[in-house]
């Protein structure tokens, strides 16, 4: 009896202790911004892809530059564009040079869509250098000019062209390049030439997670098509 006596008072004691003591707060997340370029939307439905593919629990706002004011309140910050010229934007370049000193503190991921992503193309240009392009090569200016902002993770990830909404100057540069290519431009004839690699955007999302975030790589993606 008096064994059932104490174990009573002892469950009373533990759940009066539960209910005193304050629970413990959640440990805080790392918080991300993820800054685009984009002007026909593939960066930035790439962009919004990204945040669904890290988490939404996970603390990453996405804008556009024109609403950057400030990176101070970030821990880290992803970097999308599109390609000008074998490059990222030129607005890129800007928000980087002007933001270099943080960011050269601070985790930086790039990425890029872009019309091709056979990283293993070499272009060969009369009195140029042959070099790679395509995909990830074309951070390779960007990182080069500001060696401070190292990235811990890059993609290139393709993109899409809907050639009927290319404005004048990007229509006649994707027919240039159609009538220079010696096997034929793969886009020609096509109203939408989609080169986006699904698995890139993923396996780009997870490194996000295990580098930057320190959580286990997702494996539950849900795809639609």
């Amino acid at each position: 009896m008096k064994l059932k006596t104490r174990t009573f008072y002892i469950v009373v004691l533990l759940m009066l202790a539960a209910l005193i003591t304050p629970p413990a707060a959640p440990a805080e997340g790392k918080k991300g911004l993820l800054v685009y370029s984009s002007i026909y939307g593939s960066t930035v439905e790439v962009a919004y892809w990204i945040k669904q593919l890290i988490g939404p629990e996970n603390l990453l706002d996405v804008k556009p530059l024109s609403q950057i004011i400030t990176i101070k309140p970030y821990d880290y910050v992803i970097i999308g564009s599109l390609i000008r010229n074998e490059k990222p934007a030129p607005e890129i370049y800007k928000f980087v040079e002007a933001n270099q000193d943080q960011l050269s503190r601070k985790e930086v991921a790039y990425f890029l869509t872009c019309g091709d992503n056979d990283e293993t193309q070499i272009l060969k240009t009369p009195g140029g250098t042959p070099h790679l392009i395509a995909g990830r090569n074309y951070l390779t200016d960007i990182m080069e000019k500001y060696p401070t902002v190292k990235p811990v993770v890059i993609g290139g990830f393709g993109g899409r062209q809907v050639m009927p909404t290319l404005n004048t100057k990007d229509a006649l540069f994707t027919w240039l390049l159609g009538k220079l290519a010696k096997e034929g431009a793969p886009w020609q004839g096509l109203d939408i030439w989609e080169s986006l690699m699904v698995e890139r955007v993923e396996v780009f999302a997870n490194q996000i997670r295990s580098t930057i975030l320190g959580l286990p790589a997702r494996e539950d993606w849900v795809r639609v098509g």
